[in-house]
């Protein structure tokens, strides 16, 4: 191809192309944004990588590390290789022998044949106990006391209670509450209530002029604390109270009714029965059954068959499991209806009455004050500060049940002293 002369004068005169005229010369050749779009290849392992990128977007903080986590395990599956890494080759698992274990395990931290010797017979008389096998129970916890007088078994106390040996499980519980005090430093509620029940089972079976004629010679005292603990021992007085309202409730119950001190007696009783019938949703500590359970055990120190029943069969109704269950606590309403010989025909829901009866704190405690005579009341208010004078029962009640309800810390009546 030949080229004139002029053609090449003008390409050779002609200014080089500008910026701007690539610029748009590129343009030309520049597909829309659109059909890029759909030309682009997109690897499958970048469209799973954004997948799971808003997957986890989506996921708590502990989804994401429970997800990371068994990531890691899978990756970690491998890692063991018999013969290679952790085990030694041709190595085999341990048999599984649990009586061997646990026999290995008591001979590491019981020192000799005498204290693993009590513990077997302990826990083969709580066992027993659980079975409502009681005559065991009382064998193996007999044993244990033989090896060790000063073991700490408050079970069988409460074994030889319901075997109606009432003096020795006053001796056991009275024993029971001044080692564990002395011990822990902390009230031993559950061990006083105990030994206050068998006072007044005996109370109420003697005759009081009879029992306090020869109390010294039946029932040990627990001393208060000040007064020095068993064998000598000096106890400091107590740095902390009960503080389950339940228990403190059901021991103020037991101690005043040994003392005679109606008014605390009613208070205290009227304090259980609302957490009976309170209404919560959850009872995971068991307050409403342990709350029917002290309510049953005082009516029947106090020979009140009737009202014991009653409490009692509420009691079961709020029992997980009764026997079966692994708190020993919830087996003691099965036991007292079993040793009583309680279970009969009639239907729970006709013992029940109390717990849909709606009676408020102040409602229970003006039905125990009517219940108390003139002298009684005159006594009480006497006590308190409060003036009497020559005023009829039916004030003296309303005196009386609002010096309590301010004693309970529910002032009802603002105006009490108007009536002094």
């Amino acid at each position: 191809m030949k080229i004139s002369r002029n053609t090449l004068l003008i390409l050779l005169l002609s200014p080089p192309p500008t910026l701007s005229f690539l610029q748009n010369n590129s343009r030309q050749h520049t597909l829309h944004p659109h059909h890029q779009l759909h030309l682009t290849s997109k690897s499958p392992n970048n469209s799973n990588n954004n997948n799971d990128n808003e997957k986890n977007q989506k996921l708590t903080s502990s989804e994401r590390e429970k997800r990371a986590e068994e990531k890691r395990r899978r990756s970690r599956s491998k890692d063991v290789v018999i013969g290679q890494t952790s085990a030694k080759p041709d190595a085999q698992n341990l048999p599984l022998d649990p009586a061997k274990t646990e026999k290995q395990l008591l001979d590491s931290y019981l020192p000799n044949d005498i204290e693993r010797q009590i513990h077997v017979y302990t826990e083969r008389g709580m066992e027993c106990f659980k079975m409502l096998q009681l005559e065991e129970a009382r064998e193996a916890f007999d044993t244990v006391l033989r090896l060790k007088p000063d073991a700490y078994v408050m079970h069988a106390g409460v074994t030889l209670f319901y075997l109606n040996e009432v003096h020795r499980a006053a001796e056991v519980f009275a024993k029971c509450a001044v080692l564990f005090e002395n011990r822990f430093g902390c009230p031993a509620s559950e061990e006083r209530i105990w030994r206050d029940a068998c006072e007044l089972k005996l109370m109420n079976s003697l005759g009081s002029k009879k029992l306090k004629s020869k109390q010294k010679d039946y029932l040990p005292v627990i001393p208060d604390w000040g007064e020095g603990g068993g064998d000598g021992v000096n106890v400091e007085p107590l740095d902390v109270a009960e503080t389950r309202s339940v228990v403190r409730d059901a021991m103020n119950l037991f101690d005043s009714s040994v003392v005679n001190d109606q008014p605390r007696t009613i208070l205290s009783r009227a304090h259980l029965k609302s957490s009976a019938i309170a209404k919560e949703r959850y009872d995971n500590r068991m307050w409403k059954m342990l709350s029917w359970y002290y309510l049953g055990l005082h009516h029947d120190a106090m020979n009140e068959k009737d009202q014991s029943k009653i409490c009692m069969k509420n009691a079961i109704r709020l029992t997980k499991g009764g026997l079966n269950s692994g708190d020993i606590t919830q087996c003691l309403p099965v036991i007292h209806m079993s040793r009583r010989e309680w279970y009969d025909d009639e239907e729970f829901e006709e013992v029940a009455e109390v717990v849909d009866s709606g009676m408020t704190i102040d409602a229970m405690i003006t039905e125990g004050v009517k219940k108390m005579t003139v002298v009684e009341l005159k006594a009480a208010l006497k006590l308190r500060g409060v003036k009497s004078g020559t005023k009829p029962k039916a004030e003296l009640v309303e005196l009386m049940t609002q010096s309590l309800l301010q004693e309970s810390g529910m002032n009802m009546f603002p105006g009490l002293n108007e009536f002094q």
